[in-house]
């Protein structure tokens, strides 16, 4: 794959994909409870895109994960992730 797009974290994939130098977006539902220290962590390594978790809003902007897609390219850090990862 050229990018992996996950919409929630807590997948055993998403874990193994940290250690791939794959880009990685994650879609951010605002009703996730993070860890910050883990989140900041996370982005050294993920693009995160905000998405409100209200009833009737199921679109992507599809500009917004454009950019998301560029911005997770450079963040291809593997070592960055480590601490989390092992």
């Amino acid at each position: 794959a050229d990018v992996l797009i996950f919409t929630y974290a807590t997948t055993t994939t998403f874990g193994f994909a940290l250690n791939c130098p794959i880009p990685i977006v994650l879609i951010n539902m605002d009703t996730t409870p993070w860890i910050r220290e883990r989140k900041k962590i996370l982005e050294k390594r993920v693009a995160f895109i905000s998405k409100s978790s209200k009833k009737n809003s199921k679109e992507i902007n599809i500009a917004e994960l454009s950019k998301a897609i560029s911005l997770a390219k450079e963040r291809v850090n593997i070592e960055a992730i480590k601490c989390l990862t092992g």
